[in-house]
């Protein structure tokens, strides 16, 4: 472009150069709508003014927008266009949004120097409250002589005219009627998760939402591109000190998809990533690499691994066919089950870390709060982790509420809230890596493993790998781990063998660049699933009371993991071989967590339902046997049950059932030791 002459003053320039940049072929469409009153507003690529004029925006955009000069300058022009196609009607613009501004800002960085400046802003929304309406402009209606006095508002509180003109009164009442209102939100914006180290406190700031086209166009838990200015709010006074805090006037947002990563991958990147996909221990490289510390514990850290790819998502027209891989670990303490979700939080793109225990208020999924009498959105973690992972520990611990809807975003990818007239839907389409003690603090070989966790089989079943993590005493397990503690306190910290390290720089870039391939199963591989879907689940059909091993879930699992196995080396294609990896790493955690002691058989009722069918019987019975309270309200004692039960189970396992039949609703317990129905 040609040099700047020396204008008169800065609009000279914008105004000129708004002439240029409008006869560009990109802006024909805006132009045709708004001469045709389709729309109000406009979008300005600020990368197609000059770099000099660009800067002028950037560093005075909140006085040009206060005198309303940008967008009386574009409705000038628009109006000379409006005039020479001979339109009926004014310009109906309204607003103007910038995008691409290469004064990009991280939440953290912000100074007191940034005041007023055009900015760009990358990070996560955290709550948002319900639309409201702010004044512009206030009509007042003067007490002594009824004439109307418009008066702009320009500040936080509202302001009236200091007198009448006409008769001096000082008395006005505002008339609603004749005020200009706009359309008002304010959403809290955070860090991106991938962006803060560990250890951190994510910083926030609030946003100022006006304008209609503006309302109501993010949700909670979305990533965006945030276009804006900041400003401040005074907030308190200190002697004569005056204290305000910063907040971020929205200009517009531009929300960023599930994928979508502020890390731009080059040519030169995805070759160095192509070259890393063909080492033949490209798995063990990132086990190794994302796990430097932890010896042994294999079998968990493929399926972590896998899990950080995930599977595709399909969305058919009544269902999604989720993509996550969603993992369970169940162990005795000082298993590494923690340092293992630390490790995936430290490496992947994006992921967030909490505790069962730990999350209050909000919790794990989302919550309407009630802040100074008006509602407001906030979301909690499997909803700011949308699109990434959300690592649990302590999972057991979490509250009954969130257990409902932890459930329901790992089902169905999303949190719904139905609370003080909030009724919306939020997008929770995270993986969920998962942390459990038992319920006695160790595993017992005397329980079915549901049974040393205190987790609903409903929830259970969601998961698509359960590792049960036993400390067992092993001389050459005990004695590799020890060894690799002391080294971790020597000079050979940090190695991991004979294989290379690869950077979290490059796992993340490696990760991102993965989950933009989309893999078919091979025909060779769907076959193989389906042979061994249909073998396992027909392997005792003609014989009677035998329980079902397997269910679609597992399938589905399967085509999940073969997915990720595909992404893990970046081919397009999961193979046989991709099919059977997955195959046998499925069925050796199925092996521990559905075998049925007795039997030796898998029933995948022991995750569905939370027991066997053994167990699924017996209550059956217990059920058939008591009366419902219409016909004897006194109920059935425990003595009676035994009598009647006394061939198929001790009072014991009686004891036991019917305790959990009561707290499950299925048994009523009106009088003690005595049990009815409904």
């Amino acid at each position: 472009m040609a040099t700047l002459e020396e204008p008169l003053n800065p609009s000279d320039i914008i105004q000129r150069e708004f002439n240029t940049i409008l006869e560009m072929e990109k802006y024909k469409l805006q132009k045709e709508n708004i001469l045709a009153n389709k729309t109000n507003g406009f979008i300005l690529d600020l990368q197609d003014f000059l770099p000099d004029v660009a800067d002028m925006i950037i560093n005075d955009f909140i006085s040009l927008m206060k005198r309303d000069d940008l967008v009386g300058m574009l409705r000038s022009i628009l109006s000379v266009e409006r005039f020479k196609a001979k339109l009926p009607f004014d310009i109906s613009l309204k607003w103007i949004g910038i995008i691409n501004v290469e004064n990009r800002k991280r939440i953290r960085s912000l100074s007191s120097l940034d005041l007023g400046k055009l900015m760009n802003i990358n990070g996560i929304i955290l709550s948002l409250t319900s639309p409201q309406s702010i004044i512009t402009k206030a009509a007042f209606d003067c007490i002594g002589c009824g004439e109307i006095i418009l008066l702009d508002q320009t500040s936080d509180e509202l302001l009236k005219p200091a007198h009448c003109p006409s008769c001096n009164t000082r008395k006005f009442t505002l008339n609603e009627q004749e005020s200009k209102w706009s359309d008002y939100q304010e959403a809290t914006i955070q860090e991106n998760p991938d962006e803060l180290k560990m250890g951190v406190i994510p910083r926030s700031m609030k946003v100022r939402i006006i304008g209609s086209h503006l309302i109501d166009k993010i949700k909670p838990g979305e990533t965006v591109d945030l276009t804006c200015v900041m400003t401040t709010v005074q907030v308190r006074k200190r002697g004569r000190e005056r204290i305000f805090i910063w907040c971020l006037n929205a200009n517009y947002f531009d929300v960023l998809t599930k994928d979508h990563t502020t890390i731009n991958l080059t040519e030169e990147d995805i070759e160095i990533l192509r070259e890393w996909s063909r080492h033949e221990q490209i798995q063990e490289i990132l086990m190794g690499s994302v796990f430097p510390s932890i010896e042994g514990n294999e079998a968990e850290k493929e399926g972590l691994i896998l899990a950080m790819f995930g599977g595709v998502d399909k969305k058919m027209p009544d269902i999604l066919l989720r993509g996550t891989i969603n993992v369970l670990m169940v162990g005795d303490p000082s298993t590494a089950k923690t340092a293992m979700l630390v490790g995936v939080t430290e490496f992947a793109p994006k992921a967030i870390y909490t505790s069962g225990k730990g999350s209050s208020g909000v919790g794990l999924t989302a919550a309407a709060i009630n802040e100074d009498g008006q509602w407001r959105l906030e979301a909690g973690a499997l909803v700011l982790a949308d699109g990434g992972i959300c690592c649990i520990d302590e999972i057991e611990k979490m509250d009954d509420k969130d257990r409902t809807n932890v459930h329901e975003a790992m089902a169905k990818q999303t949190v719904s809230i139905n609370k003080a007239n909030i009724h919306t839907t939020l997008r929770a389409r995270t993986t969920v890596l998962a942390a459990g003690n038992p319920k006695t603090g160790k595993i017992s070989d005397k329980l079915l493993w549901v049974d040393n966790i205190s987790l609903p089989p409903a929830l259970i079943s969601r998961f698509d790998l359960i590792y049960l993590m036993e400390d067992i005493p092993n001389k050459e397990k005990d004695k590799a781990i020890a060894e690799k503690i002391v080294k971790l306190y020597g000079e050979e910290s940090g190695t991991t063998g004979e294989l290379p390290i690869m950077e979290k720089e490059w796992i993340r870039k490696y990760i991102l660049y993965a989950k933009s391939i989309t893999p078919k199963i091979s025909p060779e591989a769907s076959k193989r699933l389906i042979e061994y879907y249909v073998d396992i689940r027909n392997k005792y059909a003609e014989e009677e009371d035998m329980p079902i091993q397997i269910t679609p879930r597992q399938l589905q699992g399967l085509i999940r993991l073969t997915q990720a196995r595909a992404r893990l080396t970046l081919e397009e294609v999961a193979t046989i071989e991709h099919a059977e990896k997955s195959i046998a790493l499925m069925k050796a955690t199925l092996d521990k967590v559905i075998t049925d002691p007795i039997t030796g058989e898998w029933d995948s009722g022991i995750t569905e339902m939370g027991g066997t069918l053994r167990k699924g019987r017996k209550k059956a019975m217990i059920i058939g046997l008591i009366p419902t309270i219409h016909k004897r309200p006194e109920g059935m004692t425990i003595e009676d049950l035994m009598e009647s039960l006394e061939n198929v189970m001790d009072e014991f396992e009686l004891e036991k059932l019917l305790a959990e039949m009561t707290n499950f609703g299925q048994l009523m317990n009106p009088v003690q030791g005595a049990w009815t129905r409904l």
